[in-house]
Formats: C-alpha cells, structure tokens, sequence
C-alpha cells in the first residue's frame, strides 16, 4: 500500500515537470494542491467506516480509475473556466487528470497486497479486473487502515514507510528540479 508521502510527492513531481520555467515563483497553494490532490482517492476507506462496504470492493475501485480522474478534471475544468482561455484550461485539464490519476498509477507500482485488494481498478466502471505490477517497487506497508486507532498503534510502521518513500521521490524531484532549470532562476517563494 503506497502512502499519502508517495501520492503527494508524485504530484509535486508533476507540477514541477508542467508550470511554466519562466516563472519564478513557488506558491505555496499551488504545491499543496498539487500535494494534495493525488492523496484524495484513498478517502475510499471512509466508504468502509460509513456504508456497509466489504473493503475487498471498495478499496482501490472507482476512487482509483481513469474514468474517476476524467469526471474530476472535468469538474475541475468547469469550476475554474472563467475568464481562461482555451490554451490555459486545456493545460489545467491536463495537470488535473495526471495529478489525480498519478494515485492509481502510484499504486499500481506499489505491487501486490496480502492484505488489501491486490490491484488497482484502473478502467472501472467498464472493467472491474484489478491491475498491479508484479514487483512492489515501494516499500509494503502491513497496516491495513481501518481507523485512527490502527495508524495510532502502527505509527512507527507509517513513519519508516513515508520515509523510504520519500527517499524514493526525493531524487526524481531534484532530477526534474535541474533539468528543467529551475535551479537558475531567482527563486521566490509565496504564501497566495
């Protein structure tokens, strides 16, 4: 199971890989959307704690598929439409889509599972079959989250595994960090 630090930084990694290199400027809202935003799938454990939902069909489905991040990009696409022209809200729907579907794409690498549903429902609602890449190539975390309480008691579980993700992603970054360029640019940081 990938946790929120490989989602999010996956969508730093795309914010940095799709803003502009002329613009110096960090916003601070910008990389926390851009964190957040592909964290927000896994809220499908709430389905569990809420509706009688088995884990084994609501983990990794619908929050997780292609046609989840379209119908959300387009949302997305809609809302902020505004007074952008069509070259602006072609590039926000595209930084939306990969930022949401980096999630499934970050979990289908996490591998298989022995105790969640092993796989991603990438094409759901057309395909139910779950998709996972044979090899984990983030670290397995055996916490299978059902409430507070379980993180509470695992948390040091949690905490080695969000490091070692980040050890993962931290050298991606900086990768795409210099070879963009941004390492030139008279960088400043805001809070808008």
């Amino acid at each position: 199971m990938s946790l929120p630090m490989a989602h999010g930084l996956a969508g730093v990694g795309i914010h940095f890989l799709m803003r502009p290199k002329n613009d110096p400027v960090f916003r601070a809202s910008s990389l926390g959307v851009a964190f957040l935003v592909p964290v927000l799938p896994d809220l499908d454990f709430l389905l569990e704690w809420f509706l009688p939902c088995d884990p084994v069909i609501c983990r990794r489905s619908f929050t997780h598929s292609f046609f989840t991040a379209l119908a959300v990009t387009l949302l997305v696409t809609w809302l902020i439409a505004k007074g952008k022209s069509r070259r602006e809200m072609r590039h926000h729907a595209a930084y939306f889509f990969l930022l949401v579907s980096s999630h499934a794409i970050v979990d289908f690498f996490a591998g298989p599972n022995s105790r969640l549903p092993s796989g991603v429902m990438l094409f759901y609602p057309l395909s139910s079959d779950r998709f996972a890449f044979s090899v984990a190539l983030l670290p397995n975390v055996p916490v299978f989250v059902t409430g507070p309480e379980v993180l509470l008691e695992h948390w040091d579980r949690f905490l080695f595994a969000s490091l070692a993700e980040a050890l993962y992603f931290i050298p991606v970054l900086a990768v795409i960090f210099f070879a963009r360029g941004f390492y030139r640019l008279p960088l400043r940081f805001s809070l808008r």
